[in-house]
């Protein structure tokens, strides 16, 4: 899970098998009929194969929340067609679910595996902040990666 595209560089590290970064398709289709990791969130329009695929999609915040993780093997959150929101720009009603969020429901989800799991938690949106020498969203994305470290330590 991550809070850019979910076939970025560094989801796709974890369970993709294409040579480019910019295989955005292929790094979909790989998911879905390869690896099919339990829990796909982020940002990305490629991702419409995944009911189809088996996956529960969810596309909101609300409907992150409203999951049943006990019954729920795989979800597909799919929260917008690109990069989710920075959290300097969220309001109270935005329809994107923050990092920590994502975080405690994947936790739900994959928890219900006796042999245990890996989750990638990905705070994309650092990244492209700093890269943009934007102080301000670098810092709020920091403190959200921080508040899903500690979701994932409780």
């Amino acid at each position: 899970m991550t809070t850019t595209s979910i076939t970025g560089a560094t989801p796709a590290a974890f369970a993709a098998h294409e040579p480019s970064r910019s295989n955005s398709a292929q790094i979909a289709q790989d998911y879905l009929t390869q690896t099919r990791p339990n829990v796909l969130f982020g940002g990305d329009g490629l991702m419409s194969g995944a009911a189809p695929a088996g996956y529960t999609v969810v596309s909101s915040a609300a409907g992150l929340r409203a999951l049943d993780t006990d019954s729920s093997a795989f979800v597909s959150g799919q929260f917008t067609r690109a990069n989710m929101a920075y959290e300097l720009a969220r309001t109270s009603v935005t329809s994107e679910p923050h990092l920590s969020e994502m975080t405690a429901v994947a936790l739900d989800i994959l928890d219900n595996d006796s042999d245990g799991f890996f989750l990638m938690v990905g705070g994309g949106r650092i990244d492209h902040a700093a890269h943009a020498n934007d102080l301000e969203r670098t810092v709020q994305e920091v403190l959200e990666f921080s508040r899903a470290v500690q979701t994932a330590m409780d």
